[in-house]
């Protein structure tokens, strides 16, 4: 995990804010980059053991030694800590213009295994999500005189799959234990008094985070359809699903931790804009300006389509488009 401090100055008096984020993957990665671009810093690179509750005691009290002691001293520089190192930046678009005080924010994007994990993955898991949420309480508890946030990335995706048209009052209602996971996940956070709560459902996302990372199905056709070799796609060239940049949502992740909201939000972060498989298809072969070669397997919900309402996306959350998007991942994992 990391802890990022964006420490400013109000007149005379110092102020600073804090984001522990657990989980750099494929949107975390895209957040903390965002961060950056509104001066933020990464102040510490800890150990959070998500597997090994028993290691678990001490690296909590680690990261919040590290919280208080960046709240008490908001000056310190890190210095080199601020380095990039594996994180691949891109440019951020227009967000929130943020009000400085102090605060701090948990933010909850991890997640190991996916919408293919089994039953027994979650528990771990979900374990792990209640320890970081006490932890947030406790540094609450703490620091009374301090706005603390908790962000959870959570996925529409796995909450409606299956589901036409999804819309505000569409309920959702999941297929399989990765789903299951992120309801309960909400749940929880609801039910927890004190904290200031962001929800985030993304559909679809695509991107890229490192060719070390695992990968989705946009960066797995590009990267096959440059070297010739089968992709094995799980579902039918007419599947409809709702496809989000990476980028996009860290982007306006980091606009909702540099802003100065107090309430508690839910956020359905869709495009609106359902396409088919084949049209995904087409344009990576467009962009590679090469022949793509496909194996379809067909089962179930791999085949069953998944489409969102625009009216419920939020007023300031505008992605891009699909090809633009490809095309950015393209150059993330080619040219960067």
């Amino acid at each position: 995990m990391l802890i990022l401090h964006n420490p400013q100055n109000d007149g005379e008096k110092p102020i600073t804010s804090i984001a522990a984020v657990f989980g750099v993957g494929l949107i975390g990665v895209h957040l903390v980059n965002n961060l950056y671009q509104y001066q933020y810093k990464t102040a510490h690179s800890l150990p959070f053991s998500w597997q090994d509750a028993s290691h678990r005691k001490k690296e909590k009290a680690d990261i919040r030694y590290y919280i208080q002691n960046l709240m008490k001293n908001p000056d310190h520089d890190p210095g080199n800590s601020h380095c990039r190192g594996g994180l691949y930046a891109l440019p951020t678009q227009a967000g929130v213009n943020p009000a400085p005080a102090n605060r701090i924010d948990f933010v909850w994007s991890a997640g190991k295994g996916g919408f293919g994990m089994e039953q027994s993955d979650t528990l771990p898991e979900l374990a792990s999500f209640s320890e970081v949420m006490e932890m947030a309480i406790a540094v609450r508890r703490e620091t009374p005189s301090c706005q603390v946030r908790f962000h959870m990335l959570s996925s529409a995706g796995g909450l409606f799959e299956g589901q036409r048209n999804v819309n505000a009052d569409s309920q959702p209602a999941p297929k399989r234990p990765y789903g299951a996971l992120k309801l309960a996940q909400e749940k929880m956070l609801d039910d927890c008094d004190g904290l200031i709560r962001f929800i985030y459902r993304p559909t679809s996302v695509y991107g890229f985070s490192g060719l070390n990372r695992r990968l989705g199905l946009i960066p797995t056709l590009l990267l096959n359809g440059t070297k010739n070799k089968v992709s094995t796609i799980f579902g039918a060239p007419e599947t409809l699903r709702d496809y989000v940049w990476a980028d996009d949502i860290g982007a306006f992740m980091a606009d909702m931790i540099a802003s100065q909201i107090e309430s508690s939000s839910r956020f359905l972060l869709a495009s609106g804009k359902p396409s088919a498989l084949f049209e995904i298809f087409n344009r990576i072969e467009k962009i590679l300006n090469k022949k793509l070669f496909c194996h379809y397997i067909k089962s179930g919900g791999n085949a069953e389509h998944n489409t969102f309402s625009m009216r419920p996306r939020p007023a300031c959350w505008n992605p891009v488009d699909l090809e633009t998007g490809i095309r950015r991942t393209y150059h993330a994992m080619f040219f960067w």
